[in-house]
């Protein structure tokens, strides 16, 4: 597989504190049975499982000066990718991410953006050629890029595409509250996406729609070739003009569901650039999903271990 790929998206430390059974009232305090601090953020869950399963990529992002940008650096070589896309901010910290994890598996995040707020339209012109080397895009983490406006997006969008790249948007979760201006900022750059990949809260915020099947006609109608929702213990589901697919979920334990999103992101890239067929491509990134969150240290699967999982799946069926 010579396809190459380049993750625009978020760099940061995050610390994982779990399992919470309750979330403490101001002035209170609560007990966690479980600690993880590493290095993490959206370009960074999609790079290390990629690079796990035997495909390399290319990352642009940013950290601040300090020892956790540096621990950013370490473990993204560690994986052996290039750190030619990662700026290193002075004067600034490395942004942090605080996960409360319940027992259930269901989080709430608390954020500093720290260094990248720095991140914006001029990061990425100034790595352009890292884009140029690749043949897929993807951009991840939107709503945490503040730094980041829809319009120069679709400017950066649409050299990509008419330079032959198929361009992937993997927005988040909107923390300002998905005003009118939000819904009008991402649908005005869906024209210029191939693959749009929200999950189903995401999608039920920006459609209205309950309905997975109507929130994916909607958002198609914006302009990408193809949506594919995240449906959690539903599995996932795509649409494009072929029609409909959709993958139930793996019987699992969840333990933690950090890095759910991402990782299957990361199964999309590689289905993509293996040229599988949609429901292919669906089964093996819910395979890949539930083994992340399955384990508390997320320990990312090699190719192998999500084979043997869609293995399993097909012997239960049968």
């Amino acid at each position: 597989m010579n396809k190459k790929v380049c993750i625009i998206g978020t760099l940061n430390m995050e610390l994982i504190l779990g399992s919470v059974t309750q979330i403490p009232s101001w002035g209170t305090q609560s007990l966690v049975k479980n600690l993880n601090l590493s290095a993490a953020g959206s370009a960074i869950r999609v790079a290390l499982p990629l690079s796990k399963l035997g495909q390399k990529s290319y990352i642009l992002g940013n950290i601040g000066k300090d020892i956790y940008g540096q621990e950013v650096i370490k473990v993204v070589r560690s994986y052996d990718l290039s750190i030619e896309g990662i700026e290193e901010i002075k004067h600034q910290q490395t942004g942090i991410c605080v996960s409360l994890v319940k027992d259930d598996g269901q989080r709430l995040f608390l954020t500093y953006l720290g260094s990248l707020l720095s991140f914006d339209k001029d990061t990425i012109i100034r790595h352009y050629q890292l884009i140029q080397k690749a043949d897929y895009i993807l951009l991840t983490g939107y709503f945490v890029l503040p730094g980041l406006q829809a319009e120069s997006l679709k400017n950066i969008f649409k050299k990509a595409k008419q330079n032959g790249k198929t361009v992937l948007l993997d927005i988040g979760w909107d923390h300002r509250g998905w005003s009118k201006q939000t819904k009008k900022e991402i649908f005005s750059l869906l024209k210029y996406v191939d693959v749009f990949l929200p999950n189903y809260d995401e999608a039920k915020m920006l459609t209205g729609c309950s309905s997975p099947n109507e929130m994916a006609e909607e958002l198609l109608s914006y302009g990408p070739a193809q949506v594919i929702i995240k449906l959690g213990d539903k599995g996932s589901l795509a649409m494009n003009e072929k029609g409909i697919y959709k993958a139930l979920p793996f019987r699992t334990k969840v333990v933690d569901t950090t890095a759910a999103g991402e990782t299957f992101s990361a199964g999309v890239l590689y289905g993509l650039m293996n040229k599988w067929e949609t429901e292919k491509i669906l089964k093996f990134s819910n395979a890949l999903c539930s083994i992340i969150i399955s384990n508390i240290d997320k320990r990312y699967p090699t190719l192998e271990e999500v084979q043997k999982k869609l293995k399993g799946k097909e012997k239960e069926n049968d």
